[in-house]
């Protein structure tokens, strides 16, 4: 999968609440056996930087693959619950925040012909990156340097990073702020790490600097957790009577259902809705719940091993019943104005 995989994105994410995922199974990349056979090559070095003597460049496919397949891994385990050796490397980083980040995390590659190529793990939601320079350890990889920082400094700029990512900001065009945010920091990624690049990745970051990335992204990563903690904590009585309709919607496999359902839904998405395979809505996760107006809301859910596809949900909220208004769904690989143009903010 290398020339598909490296070019392209690959996430996990998402947190599920028990009402809307009863009985299902988080999905993850890397099977737990091929995670407990990797973890011990995850122990820190002493200093994050690469050995003097570096060794042999990756060679062919089957070697960039192996590195790809230690990165997924790695993004699972921490998923999961581990991955401690890698996350007590990131200044001021508390453990409890990364499984639910990762859970949403796209991940790229570069520097795949290089004897240390580079990881992006990438949460368009809350535009925060975390990069990752890797090297052979034995037969496998280990992670040589690891970095948290706000999307806005993939590029290099330094400039003070707003509390929340900038595309909630974006007025009433919100997601297409996050298909534009989205690409360019991919695109940033992309252009300090080609794919196809053959020089090793340096990890040039001085710890002050690593710490000053990590401090600008903490808001953002404390703020979604406070989200998750509030939604398990019962304290709003209207969302899970809402998931449990928007997962009825969903698996409704009828157009005409979806529309009575949700009556501003267009006509292509509820047949679009219609076709979703069985058993799909039950394995959705809730992402983000976001106010879209003093009686709106938008709930962005996503599957657990689909990176690239949104569904979202507009409701309006009177005491606590909010009455499906609209459902769409776009991919985040698709441009603005293409098959699945995102909602408006004003309800449009």
């Amino acid at each position: 999968m290398v020339s598909g995989a490296v070019s392209g994105v690959e996430t996990v994410r998402g947190r599920r609440l028990p009402d809307l995922v009863a009985g299902a199974a988080l999905m993850i990349v890397a099977s737990a056996a091929a995670c407990q056979a990797i973890a011990s090559e995850w122990a820190p070095r002493p200093k994050d930087t690469l050995p003097r003597a570096a060794p042999e460049p990756i060679q062919d496919e089957n070697e960039a693959r192996g590195f790809v397949a230690h990165a997924l891994a790695l993004r699972a385990e921490i998923v999961g619950g581990g991955g401690a050796a890698v996350l007590a490397r990131i200044p001021g980083g508390s453990a409890a925040l990364w499984p639910g980040f990762f859970e949403n995390a796209m991940a790229a590659f570069g520097r795949l012909r290089s004897s240390a190529p580079a990881a992006l793990y990438y949460n368009p939601l809350l535009d925060v990156a975390v990069t990752t320079v890797w090297e052979r350890r034995h037969e496998g990889w280990q992670v040589a340097a690891v970095r948290v920082l706000p999307g806005e400094r993939l590029d290099g700029g330094r400039g003070a990073a707003p509390p929340l990512p900038s595309w909630l900001s974006a007025g009433s065009v919100p997601f297409e702020a996050l298909f534009a945010t989205t690409a360019a920091r991919l695109d940033a990624f992309h252009r300090a790490h080609p794919p196809e690049a053959t020089e090793a990745a340096q990890p040039a970051a001085t710890f002050a600097e690593r710490a000053a990335d990590a401090r600008a992204a903490q808001p953002r990563l404390t703020w979604h957790a406070r989200q998750h903690v509030r939604w398990a904590s019962g304290a709003e009585p209207w969302l899970r009577p809402t998931l449990k309709n928007i997962s009825a919607a969903l698996s409704a496999g009828d157009a005409k259902a979806v529309t009575a359902a949700a009556p501003a839904t267009d006509a292509a998405t509820a047949e679009a809705v219609a076709g979703l395979p069985d058993g799909l809505s039950s394995r959705l996760v809730l992402d983000m719940v976001l106010a879209a107006g003093k009686d709106l809301r938008l709930l962005i859910g996503s599957l657990p091993d689909d990176g690239e596809m949104y569904f979202l949900v507009q409701c309006h909220l009177q005491e606590t019943v909010c009455s499906l208004h609209r459902i769409v769904m776009i991919s985040l690989l698709e441009r603005p104005g293409e098959p699945g143009r995102p909602i408006r903010s004003n309800g449009g």
